[in-house]
């Protein structure tokens, strides 16, 4: 889902689907293996070490991150699910926070500033300040897990490679949005032919799959270019401010350390 989810005080760990999103509030999806080192590490390959990785990232790293960023315990929640990338399937974290859209991406930017992300999801459906074409698909018989996912986002892939860009699980559901940037979407696909590419991989996909047409959803990637700005500095540009960022900055060192430790 990138480019193209015990606080000290509280923080509700929540099973997948138990994230009930209010009108108030956005999502944000983030995966804690580093992607980018500032010196040579060796993260892991195989799905569950990821998950463990992502489990400790979230009992010690997140509830510290949320801490300087003033975020208070009930403002909120977080489950440990899955999303895909480039056609690989990764676990990630999936955090609801109530806030507005400024201040979520620039939450967004902390995350992926700590865990040297790539970019970060901000997202809801049913937005009202931008629209993103959205397509949910859903297993009426089974509970969606990540291989599942997985081999629906072969399946949708091999009939339009526009369509293994990224999705992100939301209870029994797989959402994908047809994200857009300067050059239009990343897909390649209008929001028409986007939904219609996938209803056509559900079609005759064992077990049952349903696709859901969502016509307006609010959806951001929150990047940095690591490659360029190997400090991060897009994200610190949206984080501006300098006491917070040093703090940030001791998290990351704290986080690439237990990482690589295997912690």
């Amino acid at each position: 889902m990138t480019r193209v989810w015990v606080w000290l005080i509280a923080l509700a760990w929540l099973p997948l689907g138990a994230i009930a999103v209010s009108a108030e509030s956005r999502l944000i999806s983030f995966e804690t293996v580093l992607q980018h080192c500032n010196a040579p590490c060796a993260m892991p390959e195989d799905y569950e070490s990821k998950a463990a990785l992502t489990r400790e990232a979230a009992r010690r790293i997140l509830p510290k991150l949320l801490e300087a960023a003033g975020v208070a315990p009930e403002k909120a929640e977080t489950a440990l699910t899955f999303g895909g990338y480039l056609l690989r399937t990764n676990p990630s974290l999936l955090m609801e926070v109530e806030a507005g859209a400024e201040e979520a991406a620039r939450l967004a930017a902390m995350t992926g500033y700590v865990f040297r992300q790539e970019s970060v999801l901000v997202w809801r459906l049913k937005g009202d300040e931008a629209c993103t074409g959205a397509v949910r698909i859903s297993f009426p018989d089974v509970t969606l897990t990540s291989a599942l996912a997985q081999r629906f986002f072969e399946t949708a892939a091999s009939r339009h490679a526009g369509l293994g860009g990224g999705y992100t699980a939301f209870g029994n559901e797989m959402i994908f949005l047809n994200l857009s940037g300067e050059e239009g979407a990343y897909s390649g696909l209008d929001d028409a032919a986007f939904a219609a590419a996938l209803g056509e991989a559900a079609k005759g996909f064992t077990p049952a799959a349903k696709a859901e047409r969502q016509d307006c959803a609010e959806a951001a990637l929150i990047s940095n270019d690591w490659q360029e700005e190997r400090e991060g500095d897009a994200y610190l540009r949206l984080i501006a401010d300098e006491g917070l960022a040093g703090e940030l900055a001791e998290l990351q060192t704290e986080h690439a350390a237990s990482a690589a430790a295997g912690d």
